[in-house]
């Protein structure tokens, strides 16, 4: 096998259509109640309600990411090459500034060959 060749892993599809999914854990149950009740006010399931409820505001804050996307690439456009080689070696030195201000909360360690196996079979349980 080539060393950069992918390995593929099977993957259990639903019976459902496949068509993305997302989990909502609400922090406010009654919100999940007005939903339900909302949905059925109006003969249409939670899932579809949801759908139509976000559908305006998600486009309009999708074409305010664009419009900053577009200015930031016009920005970096009318910059010249000093410039721009100036403002990523600022960022560079913050960036490195920062990495060594703030100690990492997550310490690497390392694992056993055997519990790195028995890791790996709950994540592919996890995954079924």
């Amino acid at each position: 096998m080539k060393a950069n060749a992918r390995v593929r892993r099977a993957v259990r599809r639903s019976a459902v259509a496949e068509r993305p999914t997302i989990t909502v854990r609400f922090n406010d149950p009654a919100q999940h109640e007005l939903l339900s009740l909302v949905a059925d006010e109006r003969h249409t399931s939670v899932n579809q309600l949801i759908q139509d409820l976000i559908d305006a505001p998600l486009h309009e804050a999708a074409g305010e990411l664009e419009g900053k996307l577009v200015r930031m690439v016009d920005k970096l456009r009318s910059m010249t090459r000093g410039q721009r080689a100036r403002l990523i070696t600022a960022a560079a030195r913050e960036t490195s500034e920062a990495e060594g201000k703030y100690q990492d909360p997550l310490r690497a360690r390392r694992i056993s060959r055997e519990d790195a196996l028995k890791l790996r079979r709950t994540l592919d349980e996890a995954t079924r």
